[in-house]
């Protein structure tokens, strides 16, 4: 009960200053950004336009307010396929029910429902490292708060990103493996990882990557079970052992049939555009970009040595090649098999791409789009970013390794000398699945699109920022607390069990004595 009233009370506090950290003195939130528009044309026939018409659209400020304004849109939507459509929609009917102003998307609102799950999700991680000395338990669960509540994040909920719900799920899946793996704890663990899983697959289709490591670990690390083990007979032993070792990951096989279901519906509608745009922005920006003979490439790619005018520039750039015969015409050559291709014949330009995404994944900031509303703050300030200043200066690939050989060799160190079903070896099992992240979505990154890496690394900084906090949890409790019991088998020749004698004086019938009646 202490335990419990602990995690309530430290939820309370996060959800307040969570709430502060996001509303005072004014609302901070992330500007709009193009990709917004493909997630809001998805909600009606006519286009959704910011309240603040003078404000500029996109880059610079939050812009909080929304509505139909009854007018075709002004570009054809190209629809991304995303959970996020799902939020904007309940948002949409809550703004729309609660200003009696139909059409209407309040983004206040989620960025305040945000800050309550930022306080419950600090609650849940408190409630799971139940069995930590107190201050231990609260200097985590404040690092946990600042991780969750940085602006880098949290500013997502300002606006119509899909990114918002990959961080939501990330963040849930990152404390549902604690109780997953914990004895006694796999409902709640269950149910936090089924929708952690499945809100972070469907945020976007680079999420879908992040499918391996996940069910790599429901595969492997079995659903905790509660009270002891069944003895198991010798001659029974190898195939109950068999049986329970897939009954046990049953669950986690479910999820994984779930989330896959999740990643085919996202693959079979990404828009096929973007099945070209991406791999040509890796070419043109990641390769030629960095490129000192980029004609001489292009050439060995197979297009014409014309197309070296186009490096170090996106689909979007000002006279785009997407307006241009060259993008029907050497379309089929615009696809990953031509980098790849590339990049096995010359693998030392592998090295300007995993620096510059390194240095990117230390350089994220929330100034890289706008916190303030208009007439609140210059445009694209910055908010105060703990990880940002903890990340400045630091740049390269090799610092990224570096990093990664801690935060695996942590979280592994964690495992082995934590006993299977303890809350230590589920605050491990969430930091390695976490590195594991962090590791797919940068290769996700640098090798899907090379461009925008702020955006596209905020996947790995999550995760990556989570993986040092739950390896210290799991070195901070008990490698043996609360540990599963070892199966008891029976022995191979089992002695007889020995009658019971009964005492002959308490079998003798003893006379009734006249003192005996009533």
């Amino acid at each position: 009960m202490a335990d419990g009233l602990l995690s309530c009370s430290i939820a309370i506090v996060a959800m307040v200053a969570a709430l502060l950290r996001v509303a005072v003195p004014s609302f901070q939130g992330q500007a709009p950004h193009p990709d917004g528009d493909r997630y809001l044309c998805q909600l009606g026939w006519d286009a959704v336009v910011p309240t603040n018409r003078s404000a500029p659209r996109y880059w610079d400020f939050a812009l909080f307010e929304w509505s139909h304004n009854g007018l075709a849109p002004t570009y054809p939507c190209t629809p991304y396929p995303s959970s996020e459509v799902w939020l904007l929609k309940a948002l949409q009917w809550f703004s729309s029910t609660v200003s009696s102003k139909p059409g209407t998307l309040d983004f206040h609102w989620l960025v305040l429902t945000n800050a309550v799950l930022v306080g419950v999700l600090v609650g849940l991680f408190a409630y799971a490292a139940t069995g930590m000395a107190l201050w231990a338990r609260v200097l985590l669960s404040a690092v946990i708060f600042g991780v969750l509540s940085d602006p880098i994040f949290a500013s997502y909920a300002a606006g119509p990103m899909g990114e918002y719900v990959g961080l939501v799920g990330i963040a849930l899946l990152a404390v549902g493996v604690v109780f997953y793996s914990s004895n006694g704890r796999r409902m709640l663990g269950t149910i936090l990882v089924g929708i952690g899983g499945l809100l972070m697959i469907t945020s976007k289709v680079q999420a879908i990557t992040l499918l391996i490591p996940l069910a790599a670990f429901l595969l492997v690390v079995p659903l905790e079970r509660r009270g002891k083990a069944a003895p198991v007979k010798p001659e029974d032993r190898v195939w109950s052992r068999a049986i329970r070792f897939v009954g046990r990951r049953l669950v986690g096989a479910v999820l994984v049939a779930v989330f896959a279901v999740g990643g085919g519906w996202m693959l079979a509608n990404n828009p096929k555009e973007f099945q070209q745009i991406n791999p040509w922005e890796l070419i043109s920006v990641g390769v030629l970009g960095h490129s000192s003979t980029p004609a001489q490439d292009v050439k060995e790619m197979g297009f014409p040595e014309s197309m070296a005018k186009y490096a170090g520039k996106t689909a979007g750039d000002e006279n785009s090649i997407m307006f241009t015969p060259e993008w029907k015409q050497y379309a089929s050559l615009m696809n990953y098999g031509t980098v790849a291709t590339f990049l096995l014949h010359h693998p030392d330009r592998v090295w300007p791409l995993i620096d510059t995404g390194a240095s990117d994944f230390f350089a994220a900031r929330p100034s890289y789009l706008g916190a303030f509303e208009p007439g609140r703050g210059e445009a694209q300030a910055n908010s105060l970013s703990l990880l940002a200043l903890a990340g400045s200066g630091v740049t390269g690939f090799f610092s990224f390794a570096f990093a990664g050989v801690i935060a695996f060799g942590g979280a592994i160190l964690g495992v082995r000398r934590s006993q299977r079903g303890t809350p230590s070896r589920g605050f491990a099992n969430a930091a390695l699945l976490m590195a594991s992240f962090t590791v797919v979505q940068f290769g996700t990154a640098i090798f899907g699109e090379a461009i925008e890496n702020s955006k596209h690394l905020v996947f790995a900084v999550l995760a990556s920022a989570l993986v040092i906090p739950f390896v210290v949890s799991s070195f901070a409790l008990r490698a043996d607390d609360n540990a599963l019991p070892p199966e008891r088998p029976v022995p191979e020749h089992p002695q007889p069990e020995r009658p019971e004698v009964e005492d002959p004086e308490e079998s003798q019938v003893r006379p009734l004595h006249a003192a005996d009646l009533p």
